[in-house]
């Protein structure tokens, strides 16, 4: 079952911060890069970044990846390095950016400056009280949408298992 994608406009953010953004023909994903020593595969984030790239380049831009490393177990960590980052793309006015937040209760005024400064789109994780464009797995949806499908097939006893991670996705 493949679930489903939602695409949300933040109501014209990304035209009003292309008007007054740098002409760079970069445009930045901000990411961790998954992986580690667990992972052997191809990680999502590879995957992310090489579509958009090749997207990006049908158009005339070039994506540039904006390593944020290995996720830290430790909050704060994670919001440092992601602030200092996307102090790194102000500053050097890249065009526009691809953003997956994972300290996402955290930099909400930066992440602003950075939305009002160049176009922004945040991907899996929406960040309260900051107005960006979006792209994200509508996870309600997939899950009925499989639990129906399992139903169907004649299971009874489904267990969902995850994390208890406070995230704000669709």
């Amino acid at each position: 079952i493949v679930g489903s994608l939602e695409a949300e406009s933040s109501g014209g953010t990304a035209s009003e911060a292309a008007a007054v953004s740098s002409t760079s023909g970069f445009i930045a994903l901000l990411m961790w890069h998954g992986g580690g020593q667990r992972e052997r595969a191809i990680t999502s984030q590879q995957r992310i970044f090489w579509g958009m790239n090749q997207a990006l380049a049908t158009v005339g831009y070039h994506a540039v990846f904006v390593d944020l490393g290995e996720v830290s177990l430790i909050e704060e960590e994670n919001a440092a390095r992601e602030a200092e980052q996307l102090r790194y793309m102000l500053d050097r006015g890249f065009g526009g950016a691809v953003f997956y937040p994972y300290a996402y209760r955290s930099n909400r005024a930066l992440v602003d400056e950075v939305r009002r400064a160049i176009p922004l789109v945040t991907i899996d994780r929406r960040i309260d009280s900051v107005d960006t464009d979006f792209v994200g797995v509508d996870n309600y949806r997939a899950m009925r949408e499989t639990i129906r499908h399992l139903i169907k097939q004649g299971h009874r006893r489904i267990a969902y298992v995850t994390k208890n991670e406070q995230i704000r996705a669709v």
